[in-house]
């Protein structure tokens, strides 16, 4: 008699977190010009770079893996408003707006709470500065905690394994 037999097995591995993913943006809006964005933007997202900086191991300029990468975003005229529906509040019209994301992978885990503690510094002392409603600011993602590329192929095959086993 023809027929199908389907085996399933359930296989599981682990490792310790090896590396942490640090992700902030950092924003100026309501500026008069574009080149006052710029520089609005710049002097804090220099700062957080300071920061990131030493966390970051020493010697990973080239290291794909533990590096600091900085992503300029748009430097764009616009409307900004703040509240939704029928409470939004137009905060500055056809001004100037820059941002940018800035990423860094650290692999001391322990050194995580200082790295925030030193990021959200920088940012308070940021945070509302500028004339009028001119602001710069930054958001700081919550940490991804990962693995190296070497050990999720290991814990893959291992898995595997465990679940052929199964």
């Amino acid at each position: 008699i023809a027929g199908t037999i389907r085996v399933n097995g359930y296989g599981e591995a682990s490792a310790e977190t090896e590396l942490v993913r640090i992700g902030v943006r950092v924003f100026s809006r309501c500026n008069e010009t574009s080149v006052a964005a710029k520089n609005a933007h710049a002097v804090l997202a220099n700062q957080v770079l300071d920061v990131l900086k030493k966390y970051v191991p020493e010697g990973s300029e080239n290291d794909q893996t533990f590096r600091i990468i900085a992503n300029p975003g748009a430097n764009v005229r616009q409307t900004e408003t703040e509240g939704y529906g029928e409470h939004v509040k137009i905060i500055c019209e056809h001004k100037w707006r820059a941002s940018e994301s800035i990423s860094a992978t650290i692999k001391k885990i322990e050194d995580v709470p200082a790295l925030q503690d030193e990021l959200l510094q920088a940012v308070d002392a940021a945070s509302g500065s500028g004339s009028g409603v001119t602001q710069t600011w930054a958001e700081i993602d919550a940490p991804v905690f990962d693995l190296l590329p070497a050990t999720w192929e290991k814990i893959k095959s291992e898995a595997q394994a465990n679940a052929l086993a199964d």
